[in-house]
């Protein structure tokens, strides 16, 4: 590798490659069967990449570099690397994915018909990522903003939406949501065993995040909910309006949902209180949720759940 880098490679049954690359330096690279490639790319951060069998890769490098991986017949990922990096990433059924782009930013993708998505977004660094059949996530991230998302039974989420605000949510039964926008004001809501959450962040910005085994979180994400109509039925409510969604293992009638707050709540430093439960709901503390609760047979066919993938 040119005047500006130097090139490691250890051999084993699935093979690694490690190549630190000076901003002169550029590399391609046909990859057979489980090798994964390992590129600092100058001053703006570092890339990691499994590719799929029969992958390949090609990075020019420098300051403001470019990635671009074919993963086999799955996929393919291009990733234009500065200061403000921005990546793109069509995630197809087979192999994974890790990614560091720019100053402390990262992805990792393990790929399947649905998918897991974990993402830490740094400096003015935006993600734009189809996850399975359930539609496409797309997070704009300001300087002190960033993203952490592992979707799946035992995970968390972890934004820092616009400035100063944050969002935070363990995805067991029973616990909270806690989301300080800073545009927009503030909103708590708790998370219950099973259905799901719609909740406006910032204008018209939402997200869609798998929560705990029954249920699933849904925020709209892009200029307006509007543009993106088929991910939920929660897109067919109009920010700032107050939205439910229904708590289907718990009560399939309509009087169990929970309200939804907007985000223009007039106290933009508080929280509001908890929104009270339904009368007929059975109250449990955080963590006391029967696992019974989320395996009813009510479940809302249209919230994917990962005891029921076919969903």
């Amino acid at each position: 590798v040119g005047p500006c880098g130097s090139l490691w490679v250890s051999v084993d049954p699935c093979g690694s490659l490690w190549i630190p690359v000076g901003p002169c330096g550029s590399l391609w690279v046909p990859v057979g069967p489980c090798v994964s490639l390992w590129v600092p790319v100058g001053p703006c951060g570092s890339l990691w990449v499994p590719v799929c069998p029969c992958g390949s890769l090609w990075v020019p490098v420098g300051h403001c570099g470019s990635l671009w991986v074919p993963v086999g017949s799955c996929g393919s990922l291009w990733v234009p690397v500065d200061s403000c990096g921005s990546l793109w990433v069509p995630v197809g059924p087979c192999g994974s994915l890790w990614v560091a782009v720019g100053h402390r930013v990262s992805l990792w993708v393990p790929v399947g018909p649905c998918g897991s998505l974990w993402v830490a977004v740094g400096h003015c660094v935006s993600l734009w990522v189809p996850v399975g059949p359930c539609g496409p996530l797309w997070v704009p991230v300001d300087p002190c903003g960033s993203l952490w998302v592992p979707v799946g039974p035992f995970g968390s989420l972890w934004v820092a939406v616009g400035r100063c605000g944050s969002l935070w949510v363990p995805l067991d039964p029973c616990r909270s949501l806690w989301v300080p926008v800073a545009p927009c004001g503030s909103l708590w809501l708790p998370v219950g065993p099973c259905g799901s959450l719609w909740i406006p962040v910032g204008h018209c910005w939402s997200l869609w995040i798998p929560v705990g085994l029954c249920g699933s979180l849904w925020v709209p994400v892009g200029p307006c909910s509007s543009q993106i109509p088929a991910l939920h039925p929660a897109s067919q409510s109009r920010i700032p309006t107050l939205s439910f969604i229904p708590h289907p293992c718990l009560h399939p009638n309509p009087a169990s949902q929970i309200p939804v707050l907007s985000p223009l709540d007039p106290s933009p430093l508080d929280p509001p209180p908890a929104p009270p439960l339904h009368p007929s709901l059975p109250k449990f503390l955080p963590g006391s949720i029967p696992r019974s609760l989320c395996e009813s047979p009510h479940s809302n066919p249209l919230i994917p759940s990962p005891l029921n993938p076919s969903r």
